[in-house]
């Protein structure tokens, strides 16, 4: 009787030291600017020493996140979503502080600089039974003819005789602007 009692206090005792051998992280995320909660954002948390994904989870529809069975140690946390800046902290959690509760994460909205944008329009434009073509958008030879001008558009063929098709048609009025 002695040894299942010894038997049954050692048990007890393995189950109470693993139950606490591991930590949990909450939190809840929310736009920085908009003060909105973000739903189904990443929440990593990284081995310190070299990166690995120890636990992952995403953020409910209120923007809350708790990650369970987190190993006594070091790490770094990873929250990252789509449209937003990521954050990296370094997080620990030990027996004497199995719990981390970083309560209303914010994440700042991204900005892109962009060195600088062109913009180009068309170079053909279909207006009813009207094609417009962009003739600066066509490379040309300098002095070049209509006639060279009008070899390099797309679907319009030039004859021999000067007589000129479009999509197979001939062309009996062509505008110049």
């Amino acid at each position: 009787m002695k040894f299942f009692f010894t038997l049954f206090a050692v048990l007890m005792l393995y189950i109470s030291a693993s139950a606490q051998s591991s930590g949990t992280l909450k939190g809840k995320l929310i736009d920085s600017t908009a003060k909105q909660s973000l739903k189904d954002a990443s929440i990593s948390i990284l081995d310190a020493k070299d990166s690995t994904v120890e636990v992952f989870s995403l953020a409910k529809t209120d923007g809350s996140f708790e990650l369970k069975s987190i190993s006594f140690g070091k790490y770094i946390l990873q929250i990252s979503f789509q449209g937003y800046e990521a954050r990296f902290q370094k997080v620990e959690f030990s027996k004497t502080s199995p719990t981390l509760d970083l309560g209303d994460v914010y994440l700042k909205v991204a900005s892109g600089d962009i060195a600088g944008v062109t913009v180009k329009a068309s170079p053909v434009q279909i207006k009813g039974d009207t094609t417009e073509m962009n003739a600066a958008s066509f490379k040309t030879k300098p002095n070049a003819t209509a006639e060279d001008l009008f070899k390099k558009l797309p679907g319009v063929e030039v004859s021999k005789d000067g007589t000129v098709k479009a999509q197979g048609q001939n062309v009996t009025r062509v505008l110049v602007d």
